[in-house]
């Protein structure tokens, strides 16, 4: 089965991420320097968006750091966000985040995907709102994404009357 257009793009931008570790596995090619390697590793059966555009991001945290830092970085970078959960853990603050997590969760087992408002504003508002990727898909494929996403609201709005009487 084909994927999406977005999905080949960022499995492509993801391969190449790992050949620039294996290239450079200690200290990576330097802090936002993917866009002068890629051209290095991308090949002609990656799609066109990444044989024509100057990437300027692997798309993912976790690739960009271990290829632009390398395993020194991507070690560091690890760190500080155990640390940082570790320390919103200590002040309580997951446990309200648990109905979101679990929304999001029902969200991705219905495929599809959102970020929570929540993750826009520091000082914890955004409960109410919600980013919705629309760049890639067909409008067939939004119009179908947002019926799930409706149907999981109507779900999650039932269950939250049987369970509070309102």
């Amino acid at each position: 089965a084909r994927l999406e257009q977005s999905a080949e793009v960022r499995l492509a931008l993801y391969r190449i991420a790992i050949e620039m570790v294996r290239e450079r596995p200690l200290l990576g090619y330097g802090p936002d320097n993917i866009g002068a390697a890629v051209p290095t590793y991308r090949t002609e059966h990656e799609p066109v968006e990444v044989q024509q555009a100057v990437a300027t991001s692997a798309h993912s945290w976790l690739a960009q750091v271990a290829a632009t830092t390398g395993i020194v970085g991507l070690a560091a970078y690890v760190a500080v966000v155990l640390v940082a959960l570790v320390v919103i853990a200590r002040s309580g603050f997951l446990l309200a985040c648990w109905p979101f997590v679990a929304m999001l969760a029902a969200a991705v087992e219905r495929r599809v995907a959102y970020v929570p408002g929540t993750a826009f504003y520091p000082d914890g508002r955004g409960a109410d709102r919600m980013r919705l990727a629309y760049c890639h898909p067909t409008e067939d494929r939004i119009r179908e994404g947002v019926a799930r996403l409706a149907t999981l609201l109507e779900d999650d709005e039932r269950l939250f009357r049987s369970l509070h009487g309102s």
